[in-house]
């Protein structure tokens, strides 16, 4: 009895309608979270780029600040025509806009201050005086600011020590002798415009040439004062990050709060926040202060996103459902109009087929209209997609290969295999949600493209990843432009070789007395000229030989050597240098051997470490080279007592242009480029090279070289 009803024929046309909407809520579904995903990862990468274009902006700045606070710390003095001159040379209202000036203050004790007033007054301002008015212990008056017209004028002469806030910027800049940044502060200068603006000040303290820096007490000792900026945030972020309709942003001055609120993207009245699909929140950190940045879609955002097909999916499916019930309904009750409903019912299926097909391709255009190739591989079932336009990017089509890893495997270069497959087997282990890697594909006629494939990993509950979905990039005009530029930098570095070597030349003659005595007023002009000279050498020569490693140029003659010999030969070449700076260069004692190696470029990798060594050490210290015996091969180390390398800046030091702030030891000068060009050579001549900072202070850089 019940076996009969349950398989009774009514129930049959109930059966179909359920399992047809199953299939379609759940196709449905998956298109929705598919759509979701791309949409969310497009937040993710627009909400980063926001982030970046800040992040820029403000390292620009610090830049900006750290070349003034050079040229103040160069010259034993600077006047307010030198600093006006120095200003306009940088351009910074065309090239960044929100810095309402750029200016010196100097560090006054209370004795100093009527001196100090007397001689701007007899510069031509005879009702100058340090204000806020009243005694104290220092005063940081504002000395130099340009452009000094406007409302920087109300600045002029204002004792920013006497304020809270920038007082603490100011002392956390000198404790840590590093760049600081205020909290948010109503600025010294009006706006000309009625919207209030919240705004910050940046400061980077300048010392006296000479003194030590190690400790706190001898900063303070030492310091002479700031150079500083002011911003209004609204003007500082306008000019960092392009307005947008489809994000919207909130920056705040630590933690969210309208207290903490410093600027919004968007008109609070228009755009409701509270009905933003995705949002973001990101933490800044820049010169002692954290920022914290809210990022929400707006509906501009949030309609690129809406196609077609997720109005029609779900009712036709639904309709579809809907209509199946009926035919099987009458099938069922009029068994005699049986063929007859057979018939429409598979006229009917095959119309849905046909709009089913037409939903896919639309979809299928909607992924091909785009510039980007994209991807999606399904690790559970180990189904693979590829789009057309990731085909037409290799000039090829879906029917030329198989999709599958194999092809892709296939296509890759040989040369990128490891890597690749390594970096995309690290992601899926860890708990990584998002990937980027570079590879380069091979196009149909032959030659590879360079691409960058960016996107996520989808994870079941248990953190294990089910699905990977990615965009491939095509990299060749990024890496064309990238030529020009290593082309550009060679061309402009071979042509100011030979000039810079006559003014180098002629500069060196002048100081030299060459030409007769040289004016006293000059003298310091000549100094910084010629310092400057061979500064601007120094970068070209590094140029040159980074592009020349580049561009695999530079040749390596390798050969058998004794390692006695070439030590001997570097203490020899450094040796002068190092007396400048009162170091003393040692090498402990060591087994002789020989060592494969080239030797004029062994020479240019101890002599870079070793001018690092020597620049870093406190005056009077002694340099280390150190020789410890491998079973294949010997480990030069280069040990200084100096303060090491700050943990932040560890990831970085092989990089081209990377150097940490010089200020922690003493006013070090260098292009940035020494370890970059000291890490390829070493890697052509087979060796290894890294760096260590142990317990008890100092930094040990060691290079492995193979014996003979």
């Amino acid at each position: 009895m019940a076996r009969g009803t349950l398989f009774s024929p009514r129930w049959l046309p109930w059966l179909t309608a359920l399992i047809i909407a199953v299939i379609t809520l759940t196709t449905y579904r998956w298109y929705v979270q598919q759509n979701d995903d791309y949409a969310r990862a497009r937040f993710m990468i627009l909400t980063d780029d926001i982030a970046l274009a800040i992040t820029e902006r403000m390292k620009n700045h610090e830049l900006i600040l750290n070349s003034g606070a050079g040229f103040i710390g160069a010259s034993r003095t600077v006047s307010r025509r030198e600093w006006h001159h120095y200003y306009e040379s940088l351009h910074l209202d065309q090239n960044y806009p929100g810095i309402l000036g750029f200016g010196y203050a100097r560090l006054l004790r209370d004795a100093e201050r009527p001196e100090f007033e007397r001689r701007v007054r007899d510069e031509g301002f005879p009702t100058f005086e340090v204000h806020p008015p009243g005694a104290r212990a220092l005063y940081v008056p504002v000395t130099y600011l340009e452009p000094f017209s406007g409302a920087n004028l109300d600045a002029f002469g204002y004792d920013m020590f006497s304020n809270e806030t920038r007082r603490q910027a100011m002392v956390r800049a000198v404790d840590q002798n590093a760049t600081s940044m205020t909290s948010r502060v109503t600025l010294v200068q009006k706006a000309a415009s009625t919207r209030e603006q919240a705004g910050v000040l940046i400061y980077v303290p300048v010392f006296y040439e000479g003194q030590p820096l190690l400790t706190r007490a001898q900063r303070w000792q030492a310091l002479r004062g700031f150079v500083y900026s002011p911003y209004r945030i609204s003007d500082l972020i306008e000019g960092s990050v392009p307005s947008s309709s489809s994000l919207g942003f909130v920056l705040f001055d630590g933690a969210p709060s309208p207290a903490t609120e410093m600027y919004r993207s968007f008109d609070e009245a228009q755009v409701d926040i509270d009905k933003a699909r995705y949002t973001q929140e990101l933490t800044l950190d820049h010169f002692g202060k954290t920022w914290t940045l809210r990022v929400y879609s707006l509906p501009g955002f949030e309609k690129q996103f809406v196609s077609l097909a997720d109005h029609l999916l779900l009712p036709t499916g639904l309709a579809v459902a809907l209509l199946a019930f009926a035919l099987v309904f009458i099938m069922v009750n009029r068994q005699r109009k049986a063929e007859r409903l057979a018939k429409r019912m598979t006229r009917t299926i095959r119309h849905n087929e046909r709009e089913l097909q037409d939903i896919r391709a639309r979809q299928e255009r909607v992924l091909s209209g785009s510039n980007d190739g994209w991807w999606e591989y399904d690790l559970q079932k180990g189904e693979l997609f590829f789009s057309e336009r990731w085909w037409s990017l290799l000039g090829l089509t879906h029917d030329d290969y198989p999709t599958t890893i194999d092809t892709f495997m296939s296509l890759l270069h040989p040369e990128d295999h490891e890597k690749t497959v390594t970096r995309f087997y690290d992601r899926l282990g860890s708990n990584d949600t998002e990937f980027n890697v570079e590879f380069r594909l091979r196009h149909r006629d032959g030659h590879y493209i360079p691409f960058l494939s960016r996107g996520t990993i989808q994870r079941d509950g248990s953190g294990q990843a089910i699905r990977i979905s990615g965009v491939n990039m095509d990299q060749s005009e990024r890496h064309r432009i990238d030529q020009m530029k290593r082309s550009f930098v060679s061309t402009v570095s071979h042509e100011l070789r030979t000039p810079l070597t006559s003014i180098s030349g002629a500069l060196s003659l002048v100081n030299a007395g060459a030409l007769g005595p040289v004016p006293e007023p000059m003298a310091p002009m000549l100094d910084i000229a010629k310092l400057n000279s061979d500064r601007l050498t120094l970068l070209i020569n590094d140029l040159l030989d980074m592009d020349k490693l580049i561009a695999g140029k530079m040749t390596f003659s390798l050969a058998s050597y004794a390692l006695r010999a070439l030590i001997d030969e570097a203490l020899k070449s450094n040796q002068g240098y190092a007396d400048r700076f009162g170091v003393t260069l040692n090498a402990r004692p060591f087994d002789d051997t020989h060592v494969q190696t080239d030797s004029l470029r062994f020479q240019q990798v101890l002599s870079n470490l070793l001018s690092n060594a020597i620049k870093f050490s406190p005056k009077g210290d002694v340099v280390d080279i150190d020789i410890h015996h491998a079973s294949e091969s010997v480990i030069v180390s280069v040990i200084d007592r100096g303060p090491g390398i700050p943990e932040a800046f560890k990831p970085h030091i092989f990089q081209q242009f990377s150097q940490a702030d010089a200020s922690d030891t003493r006013n070090v000068n260098g292009t940035g480029l020494g370890l970059a060009i000291t890490r390829q050579l070493v890697i052509n001549m087979r060796g290894e090279i890294g760096f260590e900072t142990p317990p008890e202070g100092g930094t040990r850089f060691w290079v492995r070289v193979p014996k003979a």
